[in-house]
């Protein structure tokens, strides 16, 4: 099966926890200014659209497009034909593949979907085999208060104070959220921390520890001193950061390392989801809640959409028809293994066999929603383009996700940075200390979260599993780019199949299968044969 190492939000999966989100129409409310991002549609197309469309395709193409279109985009085409070695070729011309791999047909004990990348030359251990830039790539949300990245690479920016400001005070603002909703709490705030917005926590989940050595008044100390430049950090010039660059379109929910990264994802997918520039910024920002509040791998699937719209458009400037320009613009998307979400996720172990199908219907409803509340943000790329827009596109792209998805996690500089201050030689350790403890201290027990999100590669999903792989994905380095970097693990003869594992190795037979299980196989390569009980 041609997929990676999976990392898809899970927290909305919990049958426990999962109330069914409310259905809001696309109500019209007073016009709100926008920039004419689509050219205007032929005589005859658009008009009104139908105050709830993301039902099933079938539905949906009865009433706005051809089910002919919807099929073409859920098609992965054969590993072995012309469609498939063209764009193989063309992301090989481009630098992307390189020219000791190939991508075709296999035969593997676990290639349900027909290709894996197999090695043009003889491979020695510890080489890197591939170095690949991804196609989408997104920050976590629930990791945006810890690491304050490019939106577009996921490179550390702004510097190390800019860092660690950043983590303090979105803990601050969390505490002081978490503070506000506890009418009555038996810790009032005091006085020094309230005037910073800031609560004087006594829990684990509050602004500091039980065991934190700083007072409150100290952590605002520290806050002011990083806000207004006076605290510079000793030995801060082994860890340069690009400075952070805001989105060209103005708004504040993305950042970038550099204006070559701004412009390319602007022009790639962020011109049309950016809330200040949106068609509808309202349901663009309801889009985004939503998604942030139940799975944010949503927001990485509107991505492709904007993508395959923006792209679309551009070949409909060269003379292409709009089927034959979203055919082309789907092209590196049609490659990925796909399925329905709601049928590809793995029944939860707290979820009975006979509550499944409610479970099942419940993640169907939520990507219902997820994809109205998109609709209604883009209307006029929803009206052109109709098939991409329909539920089983929408739930084939985040099963794609789920099936294909590789897990991104790159060093923090900032744990990088407590650990080059611990080992430096007395006396200048101590001097150090004098700064960067309290620092330590206020940043308590997140001080070495990493940057964490998810991402689609072209070339690294193709690659299939084994329980004992020839390959393993290496963490980025001090650039700190979501690079999927391959490395050999044994030698590996001309002709070989690459493999990597989407799972723990250290897991027993039945165990592994267990895992495998969502990613719809049993694996059954030579070391489970050896192991499998008899």
């Amino acid at each position: 099966m041609s997929h990676a190492q999976k990392n898809v939000t899970k927290a909305c999966l919990r049958a426990s926890s999962f109330p069914l989100p409310l259905r809001l129409p696309c109500t019209e409310g007073t016009p709100l200014p926008r920039i004419a991002l689509l050219p205007p549609l032929p005589s005859g197309q658009g008009g009104d659209l139908p105050s709830r469309v993301s039902r099933t395709a079938s539905t949906f193409s009865d009433e706005q497009g051809s089910m002919a279109d919807v099929q073409q985009l859920l098609v992965v085409p054969d590993a072995s034909s012309e469609a498939s070695r063209r764009y193989y070729e063309r992301l090989r011309s481009h630098g992307v593949l390189p020219e000791h791999l190939s991508v075709r047909r296999c035969g593997s004990d676990t290639c349900t979907s027909g290709k894996g990348i197999f090695s043009q030359v003889n491979l020695e251990p510890d080489a890197w085999v591939l170095q690949e830039t991804p196609l989408v790539v997104m920050q976590h949300a629930s990791n945006k208060r810890h690491c304050l990245v490019c939106s577009h690479c996921l490179r550390f920016v702004g510097g190390l104070e800019a860092q660690m400001l950043h983590r303090l005070y979105r803990h601050k603002e969390k505490a002081a959220e978490e503070s506000s909703s506890q009418v009555g709490g038996n810790q009032p705030a005091c006085d020094e921390v309230r005037h910073a917005l800031c609560v004087c926590p006594t829990s684990a989940d509050g602004l500091l520890s039980r065991d934190s050595k700083l007072t409150c008044w100290q952590y605002v100390q520290i806050l002011n001193a990083l806000k207004n430049g006076s605290m510079r950090l000793p030995h801060r010039d082994g860890f340069p950061m690009p400075a952070l660059v805001s989105c060209p379109g103005g708004c504040d929910e993305v950042h970038y390392c550099s204006g070559k990264c701004a412009q390319e994802a602007w022009q790639a997918y962020h011109s049309i989801l950016c809330v200040a520039k949106a068609e509808n910024p309202v349901k663009m920002v309801e889009f985004r809640a939503h998604a942030d509040e139940t799975n944010d791998i949503f927001n990485l699937a509107a991505m492709v959409v904007a993508k395959t719209v923006l792209t679309s458009l551009k070949h409909v400037g060269a003379g292409l028809s709009d089927e034959e320009a979203l055919q082309r613009a789907w092209e590196p998307f049609s490659m990925g293994w796909k399925a329905l979400w709601w049928d590809s996720v793995g029944r939860p172990d707290d979820v009975a066999t006979s509550e499944e199908d409610d479970f099942r219907k419940q993640l169907q409803e939520l990507a219902e929603d997820s994809l109205e509340y998109l609709r209604c943000a883009l209307p006029e790329p929803a009206a052109r383009f109709p098939a991409l827009f329909t539920l089983d596109v929408w739930g084939s792209i985040i099963g794609m996700f789920e099936l294909n998805n590789l897990d991104v996690s790159i060093p923090s500089p900032v744990e990088d940075y407590f650990l080059l201050i611990d080992e430096l030689e007395e006396p200048e350790r101590s001097e150090a200390m004098q700064i960067s403890q309290p620092l330590l201290d206020a940043l308590d027990q997140d001080y070495d979260e990493p940057c964490s999100g998810s991402a689609f590669y072209a070339v690294h999903s193709c690659m299939n599993h084994s329980c004992d792989p020839n390959t393993a994905s290496v963490v980025p380095g001090k650039d700190g780019k979501a690079q999927a970097i391959i490395q050999c693990l044994k030698p590996i003869a001309k002709g070989e199949e690459l493999t990597i594992s989407y799972i723990d190795l250290d897991a027993t037979w039945e165990e592994r299968q267990d895992m495998l299980a969502d990613y719809g196989f049993r694996c059954a390569c030579k070391r489970c044969r050896q192991e499998q009980p008899s």
